[in-house]
């Protein structure tokens, strides 16, 4: 207990831990508030002689008050919440091109084009012109080297560098040909990744396909599109010659006897 005694007209009320409450006794209304002061100080000693019991939250109690914490965290940055839909809809995007560009344009079956007309369609250069083919051809020979996936680049690559090698001299075209909705909403960002992996002196023999992909993929078939369809058209934008089963020295130089036969 709290003892209060009077030293020099003034009550000492000692607390827990040795403390003492020093104030003055007087009469009247002060002497009830020292009263009231004594009494306090005996409360909190027994307070400190008793244990008292730890009260622990629930642990659901303390997760539903992290939760809480942390949406009154995400409340206070509403001012961010644009920024961050526009950044998940761009990762989503992200993940989508593979799916999109590979797999989910209808697939059509492989043929053999061979003497037939090719179909006109218009695509746009990398470097920003629309470009009209076959016509963009028309009076020579014109190569083109077709490509539905974007693995097929390994066998366009070995293409391009056998006609270098062994100084053919025709005009040709790379032709990125995609089928489908989502590709031609993607073609933006498709074109962007395409110009950062190409020389930019190269830009202009590259023309991608969105809108009439499907007239091409219809004209050689898109089923198994690792390899490239490689075409060559006459002066009139018939198909002289074509191949569709990977790079290989026969077929460059079966190519190149048929530009021979194509200039007499």
């Amino acid at each position: 207990m709290a003892r209060a005694d009077l030293r020099d007209g003034r009550c000492a009320a000692e607390l827990p831990g040795g403390k003492r409450l020093g104030h003055r006794q007087t009469h009247g209304v002060r002497r009830r508030r020292c009263g009231r002061l004594c009494e306090f100080a005996d409360s909190l000693s027994e307070r400190a002689q008793s244990p008292v019991p730890v009260v622990r939250r629930p642990r659901r109690l303390r997760a539903a008050r992290r939760v809480v914490g942390g949406l009154a965290s995400a409340a206070g940055a509403r001012s961010n919440a644009h920024t961050m839909r526009r950044l998940a809809a761009l990762l989503l995007l992200l993940c989508a091109i593979p799916f999109v560009v590979g797999g989910c344009s209808t697939t059509y079956p492989r043929r053999d084009p061979t003497g037939e007309a090719f179909p006109s369609v218009r695509g746009t250069s990398l470097d920003g012109p629309e470009v009209a083919l076959p016509d963009v051809g028309k009076g020579a020979p014109l190569l083109l080297l077709i490509g539905y996936q974007q693995n097929t680049q390994f066998d366009l690559d070995r293409w391009l560098l056998g006609l270098s090698e062994a100084g053919v001299k025709v005009r040709a075209y790379e032709v990125p040909t995609l089928p489908g909705l989502m590709p031609g909403l993607a073609s933006g960002f498709i074109d962007g990744g395409m110009r950062r992996g190409i020389p930019k002196e190269d830009w202009g023999g590259v023309v991608t396909v969105y809108g009439d992909a499907k007239a091409i993929a219809q004209f050689t078939g898109n089923d198994d599109g690792l390899p490239g369809r490689i075409v060559l058209l006459d002066r009139d934008g018939v198909v002289a010659w074509f191949h569709d089963r990977g790079y290989s020295v026969g077929a460059l130089r079966a190519l190149q006897q048929k530009l021979g036969e194509l200039a007499r």
